[in-house]
């Protein structure tokens, strides 16, 4: 898909309570971890655009939308950046991912179908709805889940039928086990620091 057919979606929304203060101002390699997700997407997103409700995450020249339903988690973030991008797909990434690779966002957007409503990642018997792609087709599902406060975000992606991607050693990128390693407490955060050296 061309850049211009893909709007990039930083879903930052969190709270971060487990980590006492937002996971999207950690810095980490010289740069937060919001500017990384940022800067990832913008690679491949001619427009990139970060959903959250708090007023610390803003980053010059990127738009920040508040959550269209507050308090409804990542499907509420998915949700609010399908409307935002008016008609395009999104490119969701997560900011609490600091592993994910450019490598492997070109793998997934080459995977990306016509027509299709989802292209999700799955590692393992895993999925990772948290870092897909999500067309305009799936708005009318994914906002009647969270109208009905069913906000697991792994049964509202499975109701789209979407194509799942399975990602391994075996698959065309340079594959790390540490790809969907979610920093989410001050123990997360203690590995990331000391795997700087490893990056």
């Amino acid at each position: 898909m061309k850049r211009t057919e893909i709007v990039g979606v930083v879903n930052a929304g969190g709270q971060s309570l487990r980590m006492g203060h937002h996971k999207a101002l950690i810095e980490w390699q010289g740069e937060t971890l919001l500017e990384r997700a940022v800067s990832h997407l913008q690679v491949f997103c001619e427009r990139v655009i970060i959903i959250s409700n708090n007023p610390e995450i803003r980053l010059a020249g990127i738009r920040t939308y508040p959550d269209m339903y507050p308090d409804t988690g990542p499907l509420g973030g998915i949700v609010t950046g399908l409307h935002e991008a008016r008609g395009k797909g999104i490119l969701v990434l997560p900011v609490d991912l600091p592993f994910v690779t450019l490598d492997f966002l070109g793998y997934l957007i080459k995977k990306i179908k016509p027509k299709v409503t989802a292209t999700v990642p799955v590692e393992g018997s895993e999925i990772q709805p948290l870092c897909a792609y999500y067309s305009p087709r799936a708005i009318p599902a994914l906002e009647n889940m969270v109208k009905e406060n069913q906000l697991k975000l792994t049964q509202a992606v499975r109701a789209l039928n979407p194509d799942f991607i399975p990602i391994s050693r075996e698959s065309y990128f340079s594959y790390d086990s540490r790809l969907f390693f979610n920093v989410n407490t001050p123990e997360d955060l203690e590995k990331l620091i000391a795997s700087e050296g490893e990056t």
